[in-house]
This record gives C-alpha cells, structure tokens and sequence, in this order.
C-alpha cells in the first residue's frame, strides 16, 4: 500500500498543481494497492500491476504498464484524463473514467516546471 507513503497526490480540488508519482513495482507479486478515500491529481506510473479500490477521486493520467483493477465503492471511483494498461483492465463496482484531454495537458503543464 502506498496510501500512507505519498504525502502529496496533488490537489484535485482546486486544480492548482499536480504531482508524478512513479512506483518501480515490477517484481511479481508486488501489485500496488491504492484504496480509502481520497483525491490526487498529477500523473502516476506504475511499472508492474495497479489495484485502485475505494471512494478515490483523479485528475490526471494512470499509467500502468503491467494489469490494472478498479474497484468502485459506495462513493464511486472516479478518474477524470486517462488510463492505459500495458495488460488486462478489469472494472468492477461504480467506477466512472472519463477522458478529458484538457485535463491532461493542464496536469502535463502542471508538471512541466
């Protein structure tokens, strides 16, 4: 779990700043794993396998090149730019994505300081 390591995800509700976050995991078995409730903004790459569960709220762009699973909760995940997987994306629960290229390319300017 990452949950408690990353100190800043960037701030989603205000859409002032972003952040990259990059998680070399690609050894089996060392899935990521992001669940709770909460919100971030910015780009984050995962190099292995990412499991996102919870009532999250993402503004930006989720690269993982290995398989990705969302599970949605009660308050629904929800991510607002992008997503790719590298493998297998598997959706379950109330999950909403949304490609917003402006999105994008604000967290992408964001970033480029």
């Amino acid at each position: 779990m990452i949950d408690g390591v990353v100190q800043d995800w960037g701030d989603a509700a205000g859409d002032t700043r972003s952040t990259i976050i990059y998680v070399n995991n690609a050894a089996p078995g060392n899935d990521v794993k992001i669940s709770g409730n909460f919100a971030g903004r910015g780009i984050l790459v995962i190099t292995g396998n990412l499991i996102l569960s919870g009532a999250l709220t993402y503004e930006g762009l989720v690269y993982v090149k290995g398989t990705i699973t969302v599970s949605g909760g009660g308050g629904g995940l929800n991510v607002t730019g992008g997503v790719m997987a590298g493998g297998l994306a598997s959706l379950n629960g109330n999950v909403t994505l949304n490609y917003d290229l402006a999105t994008l390319m604000a967290v992408g300017r964001q970033n480029s300081g």
